[in-house]
């Protein structure tokens, strides 16, 4: 029973851990982008978390788990709350293979607020066809990710 538990434990604790931070250069203009790569099966999250340094700009990309029911939508802005501060956010949706693709474009002052950030929380539309036109999709940004974003924001 103690192996079970500690093998639940492990494999729990990589899950969360399984971001990584590369770094790449374009040989055509020489630009560098520095990028944390974070994948995930659990229906909380999306299955795959990018988080993207090109220059002096920084992007979010992901995957929306699924997309069988609760598309996601352009009818309202998404929004991030990092801390206690609210912020809305322009998103590009992206429908093909299975999944929904979906991204971001961070403006200065929400990568100056992530520098310091203890939560990153996203909430984003869904179209519903019944009762309900809109409603929400909202995951959070897992510790050991973040901490990661603020490596990418600190790196040259």
């Amino acid at each position: 029973m103690k192996l079970h538990f500690i093998l639940f434990i492990l494999i729990t604790i990589c899950n969360f851990c399984s971001a990584e931070i590369s770094k790449t250069t374009n040989d055509f203009d020489k630009s560098t982008q520095i990028t944390s790569f974070y994948r995930v099966k659990n229906i909380q999250y999306p299955e795959t978390i990018i988080f993207k340094k090109f220059n002096e700009e920084y992007y979010f990309f992901a995957k929306k788990p699924s997309r069988r029911a609760n598309y996601l939508s352009n009818l309202e802005k998404s929004k991030i709350k990092i801390d206690d501060s609210i912020f809305s956010l322009d998103c590009k949706i992206y429908d093909y293979d299975y999944y929904q693709h979906f991204s971001f474009k961070f403006s200065n002052e929400i990568i100056n607020k992530i520098k310091s950030a203890h939560s990153v929380i996203f909430q984003m539309p869904i179209l519903v066809h019944k009762d309900i036109f809109v409603e929400y999709y909202q995951f959070s940004i897992p510790e050991p990710v973040l901490d990661e974003w603020k490596q990418v924001i600190a790196m040259e």
